[in-house]
């Protein structure tokens, strides 16, 4: 028989042994909303072309017109107010800091997807209302 003190210090090291690999692989891959990073080219850094590349084959999965392909329709540089590309999580809280990167809408006449980019790679697809307003940028800078 295990005395209390082996059972208690069995159970606390159980508690805090960190989940299977298969779990924390799998905790990860679940973002509150589709998004991606596009890995940096040749010169060591992300291109506009690649990351309109990503949203587009994103948005083709989302957007299903027999007639015509999603195009962007607005590609704007911003400075995102946080860590989160200016799309707030409910229940969270990101770090603000400025992250330059674009706004960017595609739709195919009838439906819109808002995508939110920053210049290291990062894309998130913003839902409806949980977007924060970005600062104005100058292309290039």
């Amino acid at each position: 028989m295990m005395s209390l003190a082996a059972w208690v210090l069995a159970g606390a090291t159980a508690a805090i042994a960190p989940p299977p690999r298969e779990a924390a692989a799998s905790a990860s891959a679940r973002l509150p909303f589709p998004s991606g990073t596009v890995a940096p080219g040749l010169r060591g850094r992300v291109t506009l072309d690649a990351i309109l590349e990503a949203v587009g084959q994103d948005a083709e999965g989302r957007i299903v017109s027999p007639n015509e392909r999603p195009l962007p329709q607005l590609v704007q540089p911003v400075n995102w107010p946080d860590a989160s590309l200016g799309c707030v999580h409910q229940g969270q809280a990101a770090s603000p800091t400025l992250v330059p990167g674009w706004l960017i809408e595609i739709g195919d006449g009838k439906r819109w997807l808002s995508y939110h980019a920053s210049e290291r790679g990062q894309w998130v697809l913003c839902p409806p209302g949980r977007a924060r307003s970005a600062l104005p940028r100058t292309p290039g800078r």
